[in-house]
């Protein structure tokens, strides 16, 4: 007591794990759509009670119930996105909030669309699974919770916001140019580039050759968003992949 030891290994029972490497987000974010849902997905559909909860130490196995009772694919569709972008995120990647990093540079992951999301009781792993699984935003028409939304912010995910009536299929490319900037500047309006079907990312490769004026030339229509109100210390979060980044870049 009173002697730490920071050389000492940490020893961890069996359902404990680390918290995976999170990339922080670049200038330009390209995002497929891993599960879109009428009506309200709930907290409950997002991470179960029951025998999900004796994982909660262990991001990566309770991740895997994630919309379990709803959309028994999302989390298969959501991890195949997730491995070919874990590595090239983390490649050339801002180093801090400060960071403008390169403006050519493009985060690809997931993201989950549906009318309303959130609803039900607070459920810091209904986000946390999220992101787990390689997600980077949510564009919904309201986010039925302050909390659920605070949440996500924490964890790195943009809570988009749209008036208009959604219409993405799962496997659909959305595109955000300048994302960063945007953020940095406090932008709060997010132009959302939906892109053609001849767009595919299927490899890191695909990923690594990613460029703006590529992607632009796919576009087939615009969604109008919303970040609505965010402070100056959720936009560096944002930034920096996560809360858990954020202190580690502080």
């Amino acid at each position: 007591h009173g002697h730490a030891n920071p050389d000492a290994a940490l020893v961890k029972g069996p359902n404990i794990a680390d918290w995976p490497e999170m990339a922080p987000l670049k200038e330009n974010l390209l995002l497929k759509v891993a599960g879109s849902y009428h009506g309200s997905v709930t907290t409950d559909e997002l991470v179960p009670s029951g025998e999900a909860s004796s994982y909660r130490s262990n991001p990566e196995k309770i991740s895997g119930f994630t919309m379990i009772s709803r959309d028994p694919q999302y989390v298969p569709t959501a991890k195949a996105i997730r491995a070919i972008e874990a590595g090239p995120n983390l490649e050339h990647a801002p180093k801090n909030a400060q960071d403008a990093g390169d403006p050519s540079g493009v985060t690809f992951g997931s993201m989950m669309v549906s009318d309303q999301i959130g609803d039900g009781s607070s459920r810091e792993q209904a986000a946390s699974c999220q992101k787990v699984l390689g997600g980077f935003a949510n564009l919904a028409n309201e986010y039925s919770t302050k909390r659920y939304r605070s949440n996500l912010i924490n964890w790195g995910l943009l809570p988009l916001r749209t008036e208009e009536k959604l219409q993405l299929p799962q496997g659909s490319y959305v595109y955000i140019e300048g994302i960063r900037t945007l953020l940095r500047e406090g932008g709060n309006d997010v132009e959302l580039r939906v892109l053609d079907s001849s767009v595919k990312v299927e490899l890191e490769t695909d990923v690594r050759a990613l460029t703006p004026e590529e992607l632009k030339a796919h576009t087939v229509k615009t969604i109008h968003a919303t970040l609505d109100s965010l402070t100056n210390e959720e936009r560096e979060i944002l930034m920096s992949g996560c809360l858990i980044n954020h202190y580690k870049n502080d």
